[in-house]
C-alpha cells in the first residue's frame, strides 16, 4: 500500500473515531491522555498491517500507545487497547 492511500484511509478512519469520542467523552477519559492512536478496522487487513508498522515505530520511541480497532458492532463500534513495549 503506498503511503498516500494509507494516509488517506487513516484519515478518513481517524475522523469517526474523532466523532466516537467527542460523542462518548466517558470513554476518552478511560484511555491515557498523551497516548497516540492506531486506527484498525475490520475491513481492511492491508491497512491494518501497514498500520502495524506505524505501531512498531511508536512503541520503539517509547510513546504511549492504543490500539483503536473499528468494529461492526453498532452498539459498541470501537474496542480500545493500550499497547506497551
Amino acid at each position: 500500500m503506498s503511503k498516500d492511500k494509507q494516509t488517506t484511509k487513516n484519515i478518513k478512519l481517524s475522523h469517526k473515531l474523532t466523532t466516537y469520542l467527542i460523542k462518548h467523552p466517558a470513554v476518552s477519559k478511560k484511555l491515557p491522555f498523551d497516548a497516540s492512536f492506531i486506527v484498525y478496522t475490520e475491513n481492511d487487513e492491508e491497512l491494518n498491517k501497514a498500520n502495524d508498522l506505524l505501531l512498531k515505530d511508536l512503541i520503539e520511541e517509547g510513546k504511549p500507545v492504543v490500539k483503536a480497532k473499528e468494529t461492526n458492532d453498532k452498539n459498541n463500534p470501537w474496542t480500545f487497547s493500550p499497547v506497551s513495549a
